[in-house]
């Protein structure tokens, strides 16, 4: 293999299905300046193609989405409800719901998931520690 007409070598590192691609990314740079100190100086590393900066841009983009949803949302409702204080209710109590909702179920281990996708339902069983006698 070739680049810019010199002779070349291409390594390819892929990270493992649950591995996070961005910290992936950040230790093989690590890496790479470190291999980078004790190469002979006419030995270039170089990236070819680092998908870590696709993975940041895509997440930049979401929250640019959630942001512009979020006052898309708020207009209508205040158009429609025609009333800013109602509107501003409504605004604060979904998320607060939603958020509420992922940190119990972050605190009791429960998972938001379709019941087909565990095999079964979310109802704990008998000997659960959720279950109560009353």
């Amino acid at each position: 293999m070739t680049s810019e007409g010199v002779n070349a070598v291409l390594l390819n590192i892929r990270s493992q299905p649950d591995a996070s691609t961005v910290e992936v990314a950040a230790g093989v740079d690590k890496e790479l300046d470190a291999l980078r100190t004790i190469l002979p100086r006419d030995m270039k590393l170089a990236p070819f193609y680092d998908q870590s900066i696709l993975v940041r841009e895509s997440a930049r983009s979401v929250w640019e989405c959630i942001v512009f949803g979020l006052m898309l949302s708020i207009g209508i409702m205040v158009a429609f409800l025609k009333d800013v204080r109602l509107a501003a209710v409504a605004v604060l109590v979904i998320p607060l719901t939603v958020l509420i909702t992922i940190a119990r179920d972050e605190a009791t281990s429960l998972e938001l998931q379709p019941d087909d996708a565990r095999g079964g339902s979310r109802r704990p069983s008998a000997s659960s520690s959720m279950m109560r006698s009353w």
